[in-house]
Parts: structure tokens; C-alpha cells; sequence
């Protein structure tokens, strides 16, 4: 469902193996790594960071503890995932509503080697709340649909 941030995402971790490279070459080879190196590798770090916990979201990835779920019944599991999931939906409204606010505090400031706005790095975070509240949304479309019916989920599994 969120492709385009797992598109995003990689790319980010290109630039940032790339960075990272040209650092490494030219601190060994002319003993001056360029400066912008490394903030540009952090900057990808944070994107693909932010990125890949919404991807993670909507795949399912993240760590959970399946000691109770795996003793409730479907019935209760139905109802325990439903409100985990809208304990993550509250949480990433929060997200990206905090995350504008930082990005509208940032924008004149500037990153201290390349001089982009710092909102150019904290926007990632509100990306990742959104993407996060479509992962949500969806997961509880899924779990309240009426039986029967077969969720886009469901037909590419």
C-alpha cells in the first residue's frame, strides 16, 4: 500500500551509502572528507528511518507480543488487534500534528554545513505519520468488515 515511501526509503539508503562512501574514499585518499558527507548521510538516515516504520506498519513488521493473542479467541484477538490499532492511529494523528509544528518552527533554520531548512529533514517525520495513519485506517477497514467481504489485503495474500 505505501510503495511509493518503500521507493523513497531505498533511494534514501542509496544516497546515504553513497555519501557515506565518498566520506570514507577521499578521509583516506586526500585526508579531507568533503563536510557535506556527513550530514547528508544523516539526513537519508532519518528519512529512511521515519519512512521504513510506516512501510514496517503496514506490513506488519514491527515487534509484537503474541503470548495473549495466541490464547484469546478470534473474537477477542478481532477486538484486542482493533484497539491496539487505534491506540497507533491516536498516536500518529499526534505524530503528524506535532511534526508540523516542528517543521513550521525549523523552516528558517538552516542545516548547519549544506544551509537547507531543517524542515527539508523533519518534514519525513509527518510522512511517516501519515503513512502510518493510512496503515491504520486500513488494518481497522479490515478487522470491521462484514464477513464475507474481501479487503485488498485478503486478495494479494
Amino acid at each position: 500500500m505505501l510503495k511509493g515511501y518503500l521507493i523513497v526509503g531505498s533511494v534514501a539508503i542509496v544516497i546515504l551509502t553513497l555519501s557515506t562512501f565518498i566520506q570514507v574514499i577521499t578521509r583516506y585518499i586526500l585526508s579531507s572528507p568533503p563536510s557535506w558527507t556527513e550530514e547528508l548521510a544523516r539526513y537519508m538516515f532519518v528519512w529512511a528511518t521515519f519512512l521504513g516504520a510506516a512501510v514496517a506498519l503496514d506490513k506488519g513488521l514491527h515487534a509484537t507480543i503474541t503470548v495473549l493473542d495466541e490464547k484469546l479467541s478470534p473474537r477477542a484477538r478481532n477486538v484486542l488487534k482493533s484497539v491496539t490499532t487505534l491506540f497507533v492511529l491516536g498516536l500518529s494523528i499526534l505524530i503528524c500534528a506535532e511534526s508540523i509544528r516542528l517543521c513550521l518552527s525549523t523552516m528558517s533554520r538552516p542545516s548547519p554545513v549544506m544551509k537547507i531548512p531543517m524542515a527539508c529533514v523533519n518534514v519525513s517525520l509527518f510522512f511517516s505519520g501519515i503513512g502510518m495513519v493510512v496503515s491504520s485506517v486500513d488494518t481497522l477497514l479490515s478487522l470491521w468488515k462484514k464477513p464475507g467481504e474481501i479487503n485488498a489485503k485478503e486478495e494479494h495474500a
